[in-house]
């Protein structure tokens, strides 16, 4: 069996109750409304189906609720989001057999009963959260909750990128041009906040927590030394300061924890750049995960076959690792 770990839905009761508050769906624009197997599945199964033994953990598409709404509507969305995701795994187990819960880190309060009410009441697997929150880091303090939250539940978090439009490619415009914002922002903002969660001692703090960045963990795998050398010099620094970080600071080298973070394969069958994210991440940290639909199940699992693996690494990639982080800690599931 191939579990997907990496795919998106937009559930009809969640398109229409965004459509009537933001039509442009934010960043994402016509997207959703171009890319229908994200609320009609009928392709989407066949496409499935070609796959043979082939299942799909789904998680709510870009953008992320809180660049385009409220604290309330934000709070709403996800509970609708949460609901129908958990009413498609239960009538489509066979191809669904999870989903990721939605949060809106706008109102913490409200995020964290919407987090526990999704895991407890619902069964989501996971949580999905993004690069920023309408432009503040993860590491703010004040979204450790969370973290700690999912290092209780032995539980992964999703940690999928963002950026908008708005943030120009020069300092010199307003905007950001050809898409560039999405192609190459999105990577640079996985690297960016792994960098900042890592400096910031999460994994210190929370022993066993489990985060999967999306696309083979942004730029990181492919400026392993550049950012090896960063992550040294700003330790070293880091350390030297008040203990204002939770302290005793970097019990581990900077780069080990770097590679405990999961990674899937939503490369869009670019096979050299995978081996690359393979050789930083190992394989009992790599995942495989597609992106459909905005990515192709069929060039996926190509991609796959033309690493040429050893059949128990590729057990690993396309089973093992997402069974083994699916499976959670504080309850039996």
């Amino acid at each position: 069996m191939i579990i997907d770990i990496a795919t998106h839905v937009y559930p009809r009761p969640v398109y229409d109750r965004v459509k009537r508050i933001a039509s442009n769906f934010g960043s994402m624009g016509t997207r959703i409304d171009n890319t229908r197997q994200l609320y009609d599945f009928d392709d989407r199964f066949r496409l499935m189906d070609e796959a043979g033994e082939y299942v799909q953990i789904v998680s709510l598409s870009s953008p992320p609720i809180e660049e385009f709404m409220t604290p309330e509507q934000g709070n709403e969305i996800a509970r609708v989001a949460n609901d129908s995701m958990a009413e498609l795994v239960s009538r489509h187990r066979d191809r669904f057999p999870g989903f990721v819960a939605s949060v809106s880190l706008h109102d913490m309060d409200a995020s964290m009963n919407e987090l526990h009410r999704a895991i407890d009441k619902l069964g989501a697997c996971g949580v999905q959260i993004f690069t920023d929150v309408a432009g503040r880091a993860l590491d703010d303090p004040e979204f450790d909750p969370v973290f700690a939250a999912m290092k209780e539940y032995g539980l992964p978090i999703w940690i999928h990128p963002t950026r908008t439009p708005g943030m120009p490619d020069f300092a010199s415009e307003s905007t950001s041009q050809f898409d560039i914002w999405l192609v190459l922002g999105w990577p640079y903002a996985t690297a960016a906040t792994m960098m900042r969660l890592v400096l910031a001692g999460l994994f210190e703090r929370h022993v066993g927590l489990k985060i999967i960045t999306h696309h083979m963990g942004g730029m990181i795998p492919f400026h392993e030394e550049r950012v090896a050398g960063a992550l040294h010099r700003l330790g070293l620094q880091a350390a030297r300061q008040k203990e204002e970080s939770g302290g005793p600071y970097m019990r581990r080298p900077p780069m080990e924890m770097m590679r405990m973070f999961y990674a899937d394969t939503a490369m869009h069958g670019a096979v050299e750049a995978t081996r690359c994210g393979l050789a930083f991440f190992g394989a009992n940290n790599t995942v495989f995960g597609t992106d459909c639909p905005f990515g192709s199940i069929r060039k996926g699992l190509d991609m796959i076959e033309r690493l040429e693996l050893e059949e128990p690494v590729e057990q690993k990639i396309l089973h093992d690792n997402a069974k083994r982080l699916l499976r959670g800690t504080k309850s039996e599931r």
